[in-house]
């Protein structure tokens, strides 16, 4: 977590609830827009095939990425890796 003021918050910023709508998700590439779109990269969620999933089979040096645009600053930055 990366905080830019001296308190940060732990509120739910939305994925998973689903506050945060589809059409405000981007995706560097998806493998199927549809099944495994930027839409599908939601906390804890399971529709469609259940995950973001991009396009190119992700190696060393890979940048893919999932944006959410929101109408206010977000304080929270996270980064996750699985394999």
């Amino acid at each position: 977590m990366v905080c830019f003021s001296a308190e940060c918050s732990k509120k739910a910023l939305g994925m998973e609830s689903g506050s945060i709508a589809d059409s405000q998700l981007l995706a560097s590439s998806s493998f199927d827009a549809i099944s495994v779109g930027p839409q599908n990269g939601r906390i804890r969620t399971e529709k469609a095939s259940g995950a973001w999933c991009p396009k190119p089979q992700i190696r060393e040096g890979s940048y893919e990425f999932l944006q959410v645009f929101s109408p206010t600053i977000l304080l929270n930055i996270c980064r996750t890796f699985s394999t």
